[in-house]
């Protein structure tokens, strides 16, 4: 069961309200930290400068690269990794704001230059008793920007079932090409055979099929930090670029480097709208 918490800051947090509807905070974090399953009854949008963010919900991991963000919806389940060192921009809108997409409660997107430097201005500017027309105008802008923002495919399906789960989380820790069922199966103590039932039966998927989408979650990761395809391929465990490529290729249908550079550009993923 999630529970309700608001997370430390060194700035001051306030909850958003209809008259104040947007609300950011900062945490930097010395350690790598963990924050466990909670909610919200606002939307949140969180951003790092540097280092890797990771956001778990119910269904989906999500790894979230410097200069990108996670789109959480009001109240939705769910538990953030921040590395050490790494600086967390929490953005919360008061839930009179929404962005729909394909019923997703989470999703990824890029960060504008624009949007941070207007989070970074709302951190500091003096909070009155009302809201002045300042803040009013730069939440509006801000609230334009996220509104334009397409979503990226950052987001892995992740299982329910306890066995299969630790599995799944087991490949996330170390992702990698050569890893495969049947090893993730001895450190789990499963059978193959009831592994691959729980992949078809949880996930509509083979081993493979999920695999294969862990690998592109993490490249496009690690392509957001601007890794090039050779050094991306290494990292997965891949012998060659080329094993790299016909992997992505098999996966989306265009190779890795139409697939990724589309991506970052937001002409694979419909635009988000807002409702209010």
């Amino acid at each position: 069961m999630s529970r309700y918490i608001e997370k430390p800051s060194k700035s001051v947090f306030v909850a958003p309200s209809a008259d104040r509807p947007v609300s950011v905070a900062i945490k930097h974090s010395t350690d790598s930290t963990h924050t466990p399953f909670h909610h919200h009854p606002y939307a949140q949008l969180a951003f790092t400068d540097s280092g890797i963010v990771k956001v778990v919900t119910t269904h989906h991991t999500y790894v979230v690269p410097a200069q990108h963000a996670v789109w959480i919806a009001p109240g939705t389940p769910h538990a953030a990794y921040l590395l050490k060192g790494a600086q967390i921009y929490n953005v919360a809108m008061h839930p009179s704001y929404s962005i729909k997409h394909a019923d997703c409660d989470c999703h990824c997107l890029r960060v504008s230059d624009l949007a941070k430097a207007i989070v970074k201005t709302l951190i500091h500017e003096p909070k009155g008793p009302q809201p002045s027309p300042r803040e009013q105008a730069l939440w509006s802008l801000l609230i334009d920007e996220v509104k334009s923002a397409a979503p990226l495919p950052l987001g892995l399906p992740m299982p329910k079932e306890k066995r299969l789960k630790h599995l799944c989380e087991l490949f996330i820790a170390q992702p990698n090409q050569s890893l495969t069922l049947s090893a993730l199966c001895r450190q789990v103590g499963a059978s193959e055979s009831t592994m691959t039932r729980l992949f078809k039966r949880e996930l509509t998927m083979t081993f493979n099929q999920w695999r294969n989408q862990a690998l592109l979650t993490f490249a496009a990761a690690l392509f957001a930090q601007d890794y090039d395809f050779g050094y991306i391929a290494q990292e997965l465990g891949y012998g060659s670029q080329s094993a790299f490529t016909a992997m992505v290729t098999n996966l989306v249908g265009i190779p890795p480097s139409v697939f990724f550079s589309a991506s970052a550009e937001s002409a694979f993923t419909p635009r988000a709208s807002f409702a209010r």
